[in-house]
């Protein structure tokens, strides 16, 4: 079951993390559980790089491994597990499912900023369920990936390349590199691809948002408004659900997807609520 969803700043996530840091190590009551000690065994899924939530995460599981990463992860704590998992292939899962077997399950589950990047988070979400007792997840808002804030790729450098369109590539929607855009609706996590067809989508609610000036202060390119990330605590299981391509516009009989992306969701009201108050 989803609880505790919350909007964040951009430039406020750090004071989101240290609260769940908190938790992770005692010091904080636990919205999942009455307090995790040393023992809990806590898994980070795509914490290879800027793992925040160290010391106190105690297994990673990621592909994007260096050995100087290694190194300065084994320094940070020396009895940190790592397993190397592609999170978009089934066969790679397989070492962390027989320590599963042999250990029990991940006392807690920690994915912030990874799912939004995957071609394939139905699998990571799959086995984020199968592994964990509980979890943290953080993504992007729909307000971010809806807006045009990206007028700065690609680097400098390379913005005059004879391939490229005179005055660069910027201007599209959300972040460039991102595959899927989420909200939290009826308590379910939902993601929707991000298909070409957004880009020509609006509506009263989202752009009422998105306009407002709070929304847009920016910094580094990026969104630090109220509206930049959202996240919540899952215990027992994670409900989700993935829109698939085309029921976006073609829904068969029913409605088109799209519109649920574009009405009010569980946190419209906590991210209107943060753009009234200074």
């Amino acid at each position: 079951m989803i609880h505790s969803a919350s909007i964040n700043a951009y430039d406020q996530k750090d004071i989101a993390r240290r609260e769940v840091r908190d938790i992770l190590k005692g010091e904080r009551p636990s919205v999942i559980y009455p307090q995790l000690d040393s023992n809990s065994k806590i898994l980070d899924i795509g914490g290879g790089h800027n793992c925040w939530g160290l010391p106190y995460v105690n297994h990673i599981a990621d592909f994007l491994w260096t050995e100087k990463q290694k190194v300065e992860l084994f320094e940070t704590k020396q009895d940190l597990k790592l397993f190397t998992v592609d999170m978009e292939d089934y066969r790679t899962w397989g070492r962390l499912e027989s320590y599963c077997k042999k250990n029990g399950k991940f006392d807690l589950i920690i994915c912030t900023h990874t799912l939004e990047d995957l071609n394939n988070p139905i699998l990571a979400c799959e086995k984020m369920n199968e592994l964990g007792k509980a979890g943290y997840i953080a993504v992007p808002t729909k307000y971010a990936e809806l807006s045009r804030f990206e007028n700065y790729y690609p680097k400098e450098e390379f913005r005059k390349h004879s391939s490229l369109p005179k005055g660069g590539c910027g201007g599209y929607k959300g972040y460039h590199h991102h595959r899927w855009v989420f909200q939290l609706k009826n308590n379910t996590f939902l993601g929707y691809p991000k298909q070409n067809s957004l880009e020509y989508s609006n509506s009263e609610e989202v752009d009422s948002v998105i306009d407002s000036k709070k929304h847009n202060s920016r910094s580094l390119g990026a969104p630090v408004g109220a509206m930049s990330e959202f996240a919540f605590w899952w215990k027992d299981s994670l409900n989700y659900e993935f829109i698939r391509p085309h029921e976006l516009l073609d829904n068969i009989d029913k409605p088109p997807r799209m519109i649920d992306l574009f009405n009010p969701d569980d946190l419209t009201e906590q991210a209107l609520a943060k753009l009234r108050h200074d």
